[in-house]
């Protein structure tokens, strides 16, 4: 039986539990120019097999940059089950505008289904507070 491994990028959690990861709200500071990964997610079973990525929407973009959602491949971190494993993620990224220097906030959505044993259908709806120094 494959059971579903937890796995977190700073927001978008998605775990084998009853309820759905809750909504979270999060601070985060930008480097100008740089980007910034506000969250995103993955789900691997027991067997350390990927298993369907989450659907991650922008549902309010920032006011003063870019948020894009983007595939990336990553090496599972050593304090996570599957350590070294490489697993494809979803990942937001959050980019301010040339020259600006301030608050700004992202707000996206991530949904999964329920198509891994354990793993149930659900959704979150995450909003970042940025500031850019």
């Amino acid at each position: 039986m494959n059971v579903v491994v937890k796995a977190c990028l700073v927001l978008a959690c998605l775990a084998a539990a009853p309820n759905p990861a809750a909504a979270e709200t999060r601070t985060m500071v930008a480097k100008p120019g740089m980007a910034l990964v506000l969250g995103g997610g993955y789900v691997m079973t027991s067997t350390c097999s990927a298993a369907p990525l989450p659907d991650i929407a922008i549902v309010s973009p920032p006011a003063h940059g870019a948020a894009t959602v983007v595939l990336a491949t990553i090496t599972v971190p050593a304090n996570r089950q599957c350590a070294g494993s490489q697993v494809k993620v979803r990942r937001v990224l959050y980019v301010p505008a040339k020259q600006y220097h301030g608050p700004d906030s992202v707000t996206f959505s991530t949904s999964w289904t329920a198509s891994v044993q354990t793993l149930q259908q659900g959704s979150t709806t995450d909003t970042v507070s940025i500031t850019v120094p």
